[in-house]
């Protein structure tokens, strides 16, 4: 089996229609890609080169708190509530979002179970107002100024189903999430 070269993976990307200085919110999953020399970082960089470097890359830092009685990032306890948030926690959402989340001068919003990663010039714009954000994916989240921007929503080894931004809809328009396993929570 061929593997998967950071440059053929942007090149491809740019043929898809990413362009220098697009936000692109990217929901993937390695194991779908086949054999990435490089693995998860090898997919990080790719996307990142695809937009040049006034591109920005979100990744969802999502957490198993949600799922538990305590807070599964003891060190938010510490910090929080701040604009950003310095937590090193991993995300339990796999290795492309780990791998953008240990990417130097990277920025966290600041939720304690469904923060987001950026990486580019435009991360701390796009994840700022989180921490004010009522719920898990409602108002204030990186999907407003992420739209305003005409960003992207990209999903690479993943079906439309796990895009998040389903749900920041059925937060403003206050309908059930639906897939959630307590489909009652809202805050």
């Amino acid at each position: 089996m061929q593997s998967i070269t950071r440059e053929a993976l942007a090149e491809q990307l740019r043929d898809l229609g990413l362009q220098p200085g697009d936000a692109a919110m990217v929901h993937a999953s390695l194991s779908q890609l086949g054999r990435v020399e490089g693995g998860a970082a090898t997919v990080v960089e790719a996307v990142l080169d695809a937009m040049g470097p006034g591109g920005t890359l979100l990744t969802p830092a999502f957490t198993a708190g949600l799922w538990r009685d305590a807070l599964v990032m003891p060190d938010c306890r510490e910090f929080c509530p701040r604009r950003l948030c310095p937590s090193q926690h991993p995300s339990h959402e796999g290795a492309i979002p780990n791998a953008a989340l240990a990417r130097p001068g990277r920025l966290r919003s600041c939720h304690p179970t469904h923060s987001w990663v950026g990486n580019g010039p435009q991360a701390e714009e796009l994840l700022r107002g989180h921490c004010e954000s009522p719920t898990f994916c409602g108002p204030g989240n990186p999907f407003e100024p992420l739209v305003e921007r005409d960003g992207w929503l990209l999903t690479i080894g993943v079906g439309v189903d796990r895009i998040t931004l389903w749900h920041y809809f059925e937060d403003v328009w206050q309908l059930p999430y639906l897939g959630v396993r307590a489909p009652a929570a809202r805050t």
